[in-house]
């Protein structure tokens, strides 16, 4: 088989990095009704209560139809509800509820076991490199235009 030019290129780590870390999630969160994609949205809600759906969509950077799908889910499951806005009723606020909150610590453990299964065997010096290092990663692609 022939060598191509770019084999130099870590791009099949990261993305079998990825993989396995949606692979895992996803079996995880089955218990919950819910994906990977779901779990950030409810994260990001916790934070940010109150916030529209086309305000959560723009930051996560996920199209209209994948934030509608995806919340329709979190509604459905009631750990999500929407209330219209106080100020404008055509806008609806996005809410996590009694239901969301009272799952939050375990979805928490689920995130923190998936961080602690990728920083095993590093010690707590390579762990703050690994962090720094993504970090700047992740710099470099949110400052890219697309």
């Amino acid at each position: 088989m022939k060598k191509h030019e770019h084999s130099d290129l870590d791009i099949p780590l990261i993305f079998f990095i990825a993989k396995n870390i949606n692979h895992y999630l996803n079996q995880k969160l089955e218990k919950y009704h819910l994906e990977r994609t779901q779990l950030h949205i409810f994260h990001y809600l916790l934070n940010n209560e109150g916030v529209s759906q086309n305000e959560l969509g723009e930051a996560l950077m996920l199209d209209k139809i994948t934030i509608t799908k995806k919340l329709q889910g979190l509604v459905e499951q009631e750990y999500v509800k929407k209330r219209t806005g106080a100020g404008d009723q055509r806008k609806k606020e996005l809410y996590i509820t009694e239901k969301g909150c009272q799952i939050h610590n375990e979805l928490y453990e689920i995130v923190k076991r998936t961080s602690d299964i990728l920083l095993q065997g590093f010690s707590p010096e390579e762990q703050k490199t690994i962090r720094e290092l993504l970090g700047r990663m992740a710099q470099n692609i949110g400052q890219t235009d697309f």
